[in-house]
């Protein structure tokens, strides 16, 4: 919404031309999309993956985007920041239901206001789904903490 108000465009507008980083993701991820591993070779001062012949970010972010792209039936770059939107929401909505209310709205007012967020969920870098990531790590290990709270199950 606040795309449209501001600039009169949608996220179907992005462009993944702020910096190399985020075009080189965007270009791995399309490779992966329409060749899998047998895309073309990316890295500078023949630096690449462990795995595969991406970039020295490694692997993950060409073959979950690209995958996921390959699957809703082909690349479009406005997928990066729609899918980094949606990892993020879900991860939000997941760790929703180990919080308490208070805990939940501290959380979403944290990260509105946490710059980085702003900057990098309507783009194509990785930190999005790494926030993602982190959010569920932290969800998990929440529940953990409150089992063991709690005490040994079946003790009366």
């Amino acid at each position: 919404m606040l795309l449209r108000y501001f600039f009169d465009a949608d996220i179907r507008d992005f462009i993944p031309a702020y910096d190399i980083d985020q075009y080189y993701y965007v270009r791995e991820a399309r490779t992966f999309a329409a060749a899998a591993f047998n895309g073309g070779y990316y890295g500078s001062n023949d630096l690449t993956a462990m795995v595969g012949r991406y970039g020295p970010h490694g692997l993950a972010y060409p073959l979950v985007y690209g995958g996921l792209a390959s699957l809703l039936g082909g690349w479009r770059d406005w997928l990066s920041p729609a899918l980094n939107l949606a990892f993020v929401t879900a991860a939000l909505l997941c760790m929703a239901g180990r919080l308490s209310l208070g805990r939940q709205l501290g959380l979403v007012c944290l990260f509105v206001v946490f710059s980085p967020t702003l900057l990098y969920l309507p783009l194509a870098y990785q930190e999005a789904p790494q926030y993602a990531l982190a959010l569920a790590l932290a969800g998990a290990l929440a529940a953990l903490f409150n089992a063991s709270k709690a005490g040994p199950v079946g003790k009366v």
